[in-house]
């Protein structure tokens, strides 16, 4: 009966005819009313510390993305870097740092009006700063604990198996391994004609500083006020001293006595859909963990150990876990392949860590850039123009090698 409930949301889902919270938040009543979990299990996803760090992520994006922490970043790259390519590397860096600590849309939010602005100044198209903010803002998240929902998640699982969730940076390896793929397809590898199209390399070689704005002076007293919980509370769910939840649940706080962040811009950020979506999906999966809906499946994919190298089996885990989280959404495909990945390890009859499992659903979650479909790419694209085909075509070489070189940093760092 799961499994049928999540073939059906899924459908749904591809169908683009429901709404995805509706089909399942419908799937779990459709659960309750047949018997198969009693009402305790079957909200039992709306109570995870997950959820709630979603929450928190999506209110500290608002607020510093209303704190004007980052306005005139693009004057000021373009005062200290002449070179068009290079100022758009930096952007790219800048989306993909911003991105690890916040989620991927305030990321991208931020930094369009500026990649606007610096576009027309060199005479370059939107969408080749379009396309470049938007790969940074779905890769940077791969490198931290809350860049991604799919990592919280994945954080979560590890929590009720091994007893301790993964730490803030525990995902930087892998993560690192993606982004420098994406910097190498964007702007190393220009002969393979995967990079940017012709009016970049038509851009001016440099810009006039008449062209640029003056520089109102930062209000350093405002820059203090964010900063001073939001570094701590990095380093305390860095450290694993406190659950990133109520790290940054704390940021939220006091950002609210300062004024910096107001109760109604703070609920505002809250993405209900979302919410639902992710609480309803974690409380199908755990009435299928508790059902053994999992075991069967798991049976059938344990024995392709015995046939591949461990790093084949993790490679094929990253490759269904990205597939998946392009036809759906990255959270879900997470919700799906986490609780498997926890089954395969038990009994240790695989020899691959539980953690390595992990890392490699994590991993593929967070390489949504097949298909145009993921919401910060939605808003770009609407703001910045770039084609779909575009997307995709580079969207699959930076996945297909970022599964690849992934793997292998799973392989090294976690077996």
């Amino acid at each position: 009966m799961p499994w049928l409930i999540l073939i059906g949301i899924l459908l749904a889902v591809v169908s683009r005819r429901i709404r995805f919270e509706v089909a399942a938040f419908s799937g779990l009543m459709i659960l309750g009313l047949s018997g198969v979990a009693d009402s305790t299990d079957l909200f039992s996803g709306f109570a995870s510390p997950a959820l709630f760090t979603i929450a928190v992520v999506l209110m500290m994006s608002k607020g510093i993305t209303d704190s004007g922490l980052f306005n005139g970043m693009g004057e000021i790259i373009q005062r200290k870097v002449k070179n068009p390519r290079m100022q758009l590397l930096i952007v790219f860096l800048n989306t993909a740092v911003l991105s690890a600590f916040m989620n991927n849309v305030g990321a991208a939010g931020i930094l369009i009006p500026t990649s606007k602005r610096m576009a027309k100044r060199v005479g370059a198209k939107q969408s080749d700063f379009g396309l470049a903010l938007v790969y940074a803002a779905l890769l940077g998240g791969s490198a931290t604990l809350i860049g991604t929902g799919s990592n919280l998640i994945v954080s979560s699982f590890r929590g009720e198996a091994a007893g301790l969730p993964f730490r803030i940076f525990d995902f930087l390896p892998h993560g690192l391994a993606i982004i420098s793929v994406g910097i190498v397809f964007l702007f190393v590898c220009e002969q393979c004609g995967w990079i940017l199209h012709d009016p970049m390399n038509q851009a001016h070689d440099s810009i006039k500083e008449s062209s640029l704005e003056i520089l109102p002076p930062r209000n350093a007293k405002k820059v203090f006020e964010i900063l001073l919980p939001l570094l701590p509370a990095i380093m305390l769910a860095a450290t694993g001293m406190l659950p990133p939840v109520l790290a940054f649940g704390f940021v939220i706080l006091i950002w609210g006595g300062l004024g910096i962040l107001s109760a109604k811009d703070a609920l505002e950020s809250v993405n209900l859909p979302v919410l639902v979506v992710v609480g309803s999906m974690l409380s199908l999966s755990k009435v299928m963990q508790q059902n053994g809906a999992f075991v069967p499946l798991t049976r059938v994919i344990a024995p392709l150990i015995n046939y591949v190298p461990e790093v084949v089996f993790l490679l094929i885990l990253v490759l269904i876990t990205c597939i998946l989280a392009n036809i759906m959404d990255n959270v879900v495909a997470a919700v799906i392949m986490t609780p498997m990945a926890v089954q395969l390890s038990y009994g240790n009859t695989l020899g691959i860590p539980l953690d390595a499992l992990l890392m490699a659903v994590a991993a593929g979650a967070s390489l949504s850039i097949l298909l145009p479909t993921n919401k910060v790419t939605l808003v770009v694209q609407a703001e910045m123009g770039f084609s779909s085909e575009e997307f995709m075509h580079k969207g699959i070489a930076i996945a297909g090698f970022s599964v690849l070189i992934a793997t292998l940093v799973i392989w090294l760092v976690w077996c």
